[in-house]
């Protein structure tokens, strides 16, 4: 009769259980890389059916207590992802978070915060 059958059953959310795990390098003046993988993974490829990892960061003068402090955002579906910064934020301290996101805008847990110096 060409009537389509209706799906009732709701599609679960995936819930994010997989933590990031990053590393940040200088590599050029005014250039930091985040370099990330799934934690306690040896590999860097990220989860299948995530887009990729949510990296925040800020340039603050003493460590973040919330994520919130860091004002900068980025979705980075390939790793390493630079960060670039300004001539007049060199010498500054740069704090840089992260967490998975998957397919359905759903993220994980946050990481620990970690820093370095823009070169």
């Amino acid at each position: 009769m060409g009537i389509p059958n209706h799906d009732n059953t709701r599609t679960d959310h995936k819930i994010v259980t997989e933590m990031v795990d990053h590393v940040l390098h200088l590599r050029n003046i005014r250039e930091i890389m985040v370099d990330f993988w799934v934690q306690g993974q040896s590999g860097k490829a990220k989860p299948k059916g995530y887009d990729g990892a949510v990296l925040i960061w800020g340039i603050l003068d003493t460590p973040p207590k919330h994520t919130d402090e860091l004002i900068h955002h980025a979705l980075a579906s390939r790793t390493p992802f630079a960060l670039h910064f300004e001539e007049t934020e060199r010498g500054k301290t740069v704090y840089v978070a992260a967490c998975w996101q998957n397919d359905r805008g759903i993220t994980g847990q946050w990481s620990e915060f970690k820093s370095a110096v823009i070169p």
